[in-house]
């Protein structure tokens, strides 16, 4: 896990891990900050007086000069210095790339073409590393130094870069919801919540299953587990879930309000996906019921082709999944 988040002798990851702490010290402090001294008569500063006299024509005002607009010495951002135009370049190029993942958006940010080589933006930046003693000013010229160190290392290479997460099994929802058209957002108003009441707790929490769709007079609910099924399947917990799920939504749908959000449901379907690589798009596994009450019916679960959901998903296309999903569930609730 580390060798995918950090890098190893084998890709380079450095530049995204600084990149992601550049843009998190950006949203907190701003750019760099490097200053230039300017003679204006519109920006707050010290009054200089010789240039006053020498450079504005003072009003008479009862025979002595009034001077209404003085030329004052004032230190600026200066858009022009080198440093400051590194650091935003480089923000602007991080917000294109990864802003989706870190809540800035490209359009934002100006990726200007800067003057010079990343080889000489590295040297003049450990140039400027030597003549800084501002610690937040130092922190980020070394993440400024690892970026374009890595960014060249690429470049000049054929080294790949991997963006890893410890917690796929949040993407495999998402994937999951997207193959499936999840329309719970739609739906959810049918999920009944329980409520606490009490003489010192009066609040209620929510049941949030994970994808919702009708077909027809179907309603299927499904938990995305990212399981490696070989080896495990979903526990008890997770299936007395899902089979509250389907009870109380039942009962919801025979009231007004259940009636009038999703009329005409003659059924619903429980179901695990889990992530499947036999080859098949989708692979019927089995279910789990207790075969003694028979009331509470029957959670299926299904293998989902992983490579073919992770394209559908990553490319933003449709696919066959979901048909081949219902055509299954057709045939084992009865029909022909």
């Amino acid at each position: 896990e580390e060798d995918l988040l950090i890098g190893n002798e084998k890709n380079s990851n450095s530049r995204i891990v600084a990149g992601t702490y550049l843009i998190e010290d950006y949203k907190n402090h701003g750019y760099l900050k490097r200053k230039t001294k300017i003679d204006s008569t519109s920006v707050p500063g010290r009054i200089s007086w010789s240039d006053t006299i020498n450079k504005t024509y003072p009003y008479i005002s009862h025979g002595k000069p009034v001077y209404l607009r003085p030329v004052v010495k004032a230190s600026v951002q200066d858009p022009e210095n080198i440093i400051f135009r590194i650091h935003r370049n480089i923000i602007a190029e991080c917000a294109s790339q990864w802003g989706w993942l870190l809540g800035l958006p490209p359009e934002d940010y100006y990726e200007e073409l800067l003057p010079i080589s990343n080889q000489k933006a590295i040297a003049l930046m450990k140039n400027e590393l030597a003549q800084t003693f501002v610690q937040r000013d130092i922190n980020v010229i070394k993440l400024i130094i690892q970026y374009l160190s890595a960014k060249t290392g690429t470049e000049s290479s054929f080294k790949y870069e991997v963006l890893a997460t410890p917690h796929f099994y949040f993407i495999w929802e998402a994937i999951c919801g997207y193959i499936f058209d999840n329309s719970y957002q739609i739906f959810k108003s049918i999920v009944p919540n329980p409520l606490w009441v009490g003489e010192s707790i009066n609040t209620k929490f929510s049941q949030r299953p994970d994808i919702f769709f009708k077909v027809h007079n179907c309603l299927c609910i499904i938990d995305a587990k990212y399981y490696n099924y070989h080896e495990s399947l979903p526990g008890w917990h997770d299936l007395v879930k899902q089979m509250f799920y389907k009870y109380t939504v039942a009962q919801n749908l025979k009231t007004r309000k259940g009636k009038s959000v999703l009329p005409g449901i003659e059924n619903i379907i429980n179901l695990f996906a889990l992530p499947d690589d036999t080859g098949k798009d989708i692979n019927y596994l089995g279910y789990v019921h207790f075969s003694e009450i028979e009331g509470l019916g029957k959670v299926y679960y299904f293998g989902v082709n992983i490579k073919l959901a992770l394209k559908l998903y990553g490319h933003r296309k449709e696919g066959n999944l979901k048909q081949n999903l219902l055509d299954y569930i057709y045939k084992l609730e009865g029909g022909e």
